[in-house]
């Protein structure tokens, strides 16, 4: 999975089953991150990111953003919501963590239905990496009042024009953001990323 980010799960609702049903069941890996980069609002911080992954079947099946810290037990609880999401993936048949205290917290939630052991993540920790890597791409350079001189004006210039069409479509009035969507970009070679919705304040 090193170099690009696992593709995510997504269909249309009449075949998902069908797309579920020829994937198996396997292991699943998940972990709490420290974002590489600061949230400015108030005193700025760096989130927790909430990560799942399917290792099986090479495919991000949670993420999550929030202020730390994070709990173990709201680790464990993106599982219970992608198990219990619209898009139907298939349970797994394992759970691999790096701590024994986040394992718990899975055996809570999941019951023992689920086998859950503590062991390395490097497959969940290179996922990890490449989305932090094309999140430092997303870094511009030069001076502004925006952001604290962080962001310059024709970058936001160019996020308003293009956010207008999805502004008046309003996912996030269907979505939350423990859902993960696919995203193709034609025009940049992009076929099969993931991207979690930021669903605003409304």
């Amino acid at each position: 999975m090193k170099g690009h980010p696992p593709p995510c799960y997504s269909g249309g609702m009449g075949d998902r089953d069908r797309r579920a049903e020829r994937m198996r069941a396997g292991e699943w890996v998940g972990g709490r991150f420290s974002a590489p980069y600061y949230v400015d609002e108030g005193d700025p911080y760096r989130p927790d990111i909430v990560l799942w992954i399917d290792a099986t079947n090479d495919l991000i099946v949670g993420l999550h953003m929030d202020r730390p810290p994070v709990s173990d037990d709201e680790v464990a609880a993106v599982v219970v919501r992608t198990l219990a999401g619209p898009v139907a993936v298939p349970s797994p048949a394992r759970i691999r963590v790096r701590s024994e205290s986040l394992a718990d917290a899975v055996r809570r939630a999941l019951g023992s239905g689920v086998r859950v052991v503590v062991g390395p993540t490097p497959d969940l920790d290179a996922v990890f990496e490449d989305l932090a890597e094309q999140t430092a791409r997303g870094a511009t350079r030069g001076r502004t009042y925006l952001e604290r001189g962080r962001i310059p004006e024709p970058d936001v210039a160019w996020l308003f024009r293009w956010a207008a069409a999805p502004h008046r479509v309003a996912p996030w009035s269907i979505l939350d953001d423990s859902q993960i969507l696919r995203l193709d970009v034609p025009a940049l070679g992009v076929e099969g990323a993931c991207m979690s919705p930021p669903i605003p304040n409304v």
